[in-house]
């Protein structure tokens, strides 16, 4: 029986990957010019947790939809969505390995051709994949120091993610706001069988009704899966979330810089008190700052290589999932459209392809619309606010505006990492690698804003005032605030520390 039960679940997260091949294969690895940088094993890993984000996107929509025309959520009902996006998924999959025309298509392709990455190679009319030499191989008798380092270092932030699997199991779901906010509303909709009975029928206001319901709507997929409500088990989602964030940090810096240091970038990553703590905490701080990695990653991509569509689309889609987690991605949300606007205007007055620059806008900003509309709709029919009850206090001006105050939390809390909302085994230390990047911010500050690198900054910068803001505005946020800068620490790691002065140019 237990056999069977760990075997369910599997097949509830697997599904999750398979639903997102299709939309991923369309926009990722049909273009046999894009798919070629997803060869190598972290490339693999990178593609499978970008399935893994999409499908389960796609899965609460579904789950949302269902509802809204009252059909109840019924195992049947989700099982026929699996099947039809696993036909596809299998079809597409294999269809591309065993197309034996791609040789010819090859062959075809022109000579000069722009590629991707530096690991492509065009040769005499193909394209073919040459490893980078990493130019920290310190050979010594027939063996490379460099490749026993790196071998080190994975071990290393394996047993990393090994420890947050076993802080994982201590426990079920223990911390307040994940139980009231999310895990309450997961066991409600799945014994309901139905969503909105949770919040017409029940007086539950201190879980926050107006919080977004993707996490919520993720560990019930997963009971309606296993059959019955396991808090034990759903929590291997956020070891996940963590695990997703290790190879996609890792990808995005082997873009840039050589395979030890990014192993080494990496490493320092999963060890840092706060990500490690939240890997195994049921909150969705670690799960929005790795979204938004994602999202911005991909909108840089766009800007910096040739304005493929593919990029801006899987960007427009990552934005609205962040929009589906917590209520400031609804911020992120708007900065993407202003954004994604000035692109758009940019390429008009200096670009050729004026009429692609149209369509990539248009494309992005339908499929949000689309994305989001089922969301928007049942917070309508439930006469729910767009906006958490807290940030809607700091735009009411219910709070009192003490910037002053608010710096000073922030500071102490870079500095000393003087707070610590959860109480969990680890803590919020992560004040010194602030400060590290505060520093390198300083003294690489020509290279962090080279080419399209403004990009990211202004994200960091729109995350750091609006928890500067909300800590100003509403005084209980200040116990909280290591929490708040977390949604914007891994891509301020990403991006100060992929700008190295080593690191290869990209694009």
């Amino acid at each position: 029986m237990g056999f069977l039960l760990y075997l369910k679940y599997f097949v509830s997260i697997a599904s999750l990957v398979l639903i997102g091949y299709v939309p991923v294969y369309f926009l990722l690895l049909r273009k046999k010019i894009l798919d070629l940088e997803y060869k190598n094993i972290s490339g693999k890993f990178f593609i499978a947790f970008l399935c893994f984000y999409v499908g389960s996107f796609l899965v609460t929509i579904f789950m949302i939809t269902l509802s809204l025309f009252g059909i109840s959520l019924r195992f049947e009902y989700l099982l026929m969505f699996v099947i039809f996006f696993s036909c596809l998924s299998l079809y597409f999959y294999f269809s591309k390995k065993f197309n034996y025309r791609e040789k010819l298509r090859l062959k075809r392709m022109i000579k000069g051709a722009v590629t991707l990455d530096d690991n492509l190679k065009v040769k005499k009319g193909k394209i073919i994949f040459e490893p980078r030499r990493s130019r920290w191989s310190l050979k010594t008798d027939g063996f490379s120091l460099g490749i026993v380092l790196f071998a080190i270092l994975s071990l290393l932030t394996l047993a990393s993610f090994i420890m947050v699997v076993f802080f994982t199991f201590l426990f079920p779901i223990r911390f307040w706001d994940a139980i009231a906010c999310w895990s309450l509303k997961a066991k409600a909709f799945f014994i309901d069988s139905d969503i909105f009975t949770f919040f017409t029928r029940h007086g539950y206001d201190f879980s926050h009704n107006s919080y977004p319901l993707y996490v919520s709507l993720l560990q019930c997929w997963i009971y309606i899966w296993i059959g019955k409500v396991d808090e034990n088990l759903v929590k291997i989602i956020f070891p996940l979330f963590y695990l997703s964030g290790l190879f996609v940090l890792y990808h995005f810096f082997r873009k840039k810089l050589n395979q030890l240091l990014s192993i080494l970038l990496v490493f320092i990553f999963s060890v840092i008190p706060i990500i490690a703590d939240h890997g195994y905490i049921e909150y969705t701080n670690l799960l929005f700052s790795i979204v938004l990695v994602l999202a911005v990653y991909f909108l840089y991509l766009y800007r910096t290589k040739r304005r493929i569509a593919s990029y801006i689309i899987l960007s427009a889609v990552f934005f609205a999932l962040l929009a589906n987690i917590r209520s400031e991605g609804l911020v992120f949300l708007g900065v993407f459209l202003l954004i994604s606007l000035w692109f758009m205007f940019a390429d008009l007055v200096k670009s050729r392809h004026k009429r692609n620059a149209v369509l990539n806008f248009l494309y992005s900003w339908g499929l949000i619309i689309i994305l989001l509309a089922p969301y928007v709709l049942l917070k309508y029919g439930l006469g729910l606010p767009v906006w958490s009850v807290e940030w809607q206090q700091a735009m009411g001006g219910q709070g009192m505006l003490n910037i002053v105050d608010g710096l000073k939390v922030m500071a102490r809390e870079v500095l000393f990492s003087s707070y610590d909302s959860t109480r969990a085994f680890l803590g919020s230390g992560y004040g010194p690698v602030w400060v590290v990047l505060i520093v390198l911010f300083g003294v690489n500050i020509k290279r962090v804003f080279s080419r399209a690198n403004w990009v990211p900054f202004v994200f960091v910068l729109i995350g750091i005032v609006m928890v500067l803001l909300s800590i100003s505005f509403i005084t209980d946020f200040a116990g909280s605030v290591e929490r708040y800068l977390l949604h914007i620490f891994p891509l301020a790691y990403l991006w100060i520390l992929s700008s190295l002065p080593n690191s290869k140019r990209l694009g």
